[in-house]
């Protein structure tokens, strides 16, 4: 990739957006870029624009889409982005036609404002508003979140999922046009690349850990029945009466930023999620058991029932708010009965999702290199990592607590 080409289109798109806000004459000036490890489809700018006859100064990222074609080969990045921009272009401004309509009663105030965008094929680009300097951050990822984290963004993906399934129920036909092209991004990444050679070590890997640990009955159950699910993909694929929401996709740390009151080991107040590519018209359950299963600890986990509880009562409040009756389609034990069928997929991805969440900067794969050079990715990823010993303590209370409550 070219960073003269990148660095031409932030011009080109920061131009065509001073020019929507009547502005001609204006500096540039570029504050940084994302560290390696942070972004592996693409790259972050973070730059402000500062109109030389205002005081108003624009605090600006611009994200784009990894320029190889060797890459896009290997992996559908452009879909990726596009998929992105497809959320804030359509889905997001629908939302907020919907919730308008219903009163303002619910806000999305979870979601980042973007200016522009561009979709062209190997030009995939957007800006928006840079959070850091509106007071937000991104947790430790190397640590898992906190319980009052974690219970603020399961409050935020109740509220997220219950629009989805409100506007669904009151404006089916709008919602259709735009949910149908929400496909499964996952899928496609599932098929361009090698899925069981990725994912079975690291399944066989915690039925290890489970026979290690004295729970060879366990790892049975895992062997048999989650296993198995990596090479036809059942993991990713969810029954179409079974899609109910719109769900974010990818709903981890590195994903998700919170703004807090005074200091950052204060209490969070405000929450934002980032990085809509991989978001799909699916089941709740994919965006909960992912993120439940790659950002919590034992401690956590141990709450489970309490933090399942906290994300219906969010869904149920904001669905009551906008005039529907969840007891009509979304029960508790229909979302139990979700667990039991979808919960695999965020158990599977969280083998992955932790190993990434804890790999330094200098460890971390070069997927452009890996590209380009043709060497395989499976075995770029299958490395002893330096906190290899907290990964398989993580893994095992994840695979533990799953086993023993949905197998």
């Amino acid at each position: 990739m070219s960073c003269a080409t990148v660095m031409q289109d932030l011009k080109m798109l920061t131009k065509e957006l001073m020019m929507k806000e009547g502005i001609e004459d204006y500096d540039l000036h570029i504050k940084g870029y994302s560290e390696k490890g942070e972004n592996y489809l693409g790259d972050v700018t973070f730059f402000s624009v500062v109109p030389k006859e205002l005081k108003k100064k624009y605090n600006l990222v611009m994200k784009t889409a990894k320029r190889s074609e060797e890459l896009r080969k290997m992996m559908p990045v452009g879909m990726a982005y596009k998929r992105e921009s497809f959320m804030y272009r359509e889905i997001f401004p629908e939302m907020r036609k919907f919730l308008k309509s219903a009163g303002d009663i619910v806000s999305i105030d979870y979601v980042p404002k973007v200016y522009s965008f561009c979709d062209e094929e190997g030009r995939e680009s957007l800006i928006m508003e840079n959070l850091y300097d509106l007071g937000y951050r991104v947790s430790n990822r190397k640590k898992p979140m906190d319980l009052e984290r974690v219970l603020l963004v399961l409050k935020t993906l109740g509220k997220h999922h219950a629009v989805s399934m409100a506007m669904r129920k009151k404006s089916p036909k709008i919602f259709e046009k735009k949910a149908q092209h929400l496909t499964n991004v996952w899928l496609k990444f599932a098929e361009s690349t090698d899925m069981e050679g990725f994912y079975t070590p690291l399944i066989e890997n915690a039925c290890k850990l489970l026979e290690q640990a004295g729970r060879q009955d366990l790892a049975e159950k895992i062997d048999d029945k989650i296993r198995k699910q990596v090479i036809p993909l059942t993991c990713c694929l969810t029954s179409e009466e079974d899609k109910l929401v719109i769900c974010h996709g990818d709903c981890w740390n590195n994903n998700i930023m919170f703004k807090y009151d005074g200091a950052e080991d204060a209490k969070p107040t405000e929450i934002c999620f980032v990085d809509f590519q991989l978001s799909m018209f699916d089941s709740p359950i994919k965006d909960l058991s992912y993120f439940i299963y790659s950002s919590c600890d034992k401690s956590s986990l141990d709450k489970f029932g309490n933090l399942i509880q906290v994300y219906y009562d969010s869904v149920c409040s904001t669905l009551e708010k906008l005039e529907c009756k969840p007891e009509e389609y979304f029960t508790y034990q229909y979302l139990m009965d979700q667990w039991k069928k979808y919960g695999s997929f965020g158990l599977i991805a969280s083998t992955m999702i932790i190993k990434i969440e804890l790999l330094s900067g200098e460890e971390a794969p070069d997927v452009l290199e890996i590209a380009e050079t043709g060497s395989d990715p499976v075995e770029a990823f299958s490395f002893k990592m330096e906190n290899e010993d907290e990964y398989n303590e993580r893994i095992l209370h994840v695979f533990t607590h799953f086993a023993e409550t949905f197998l």
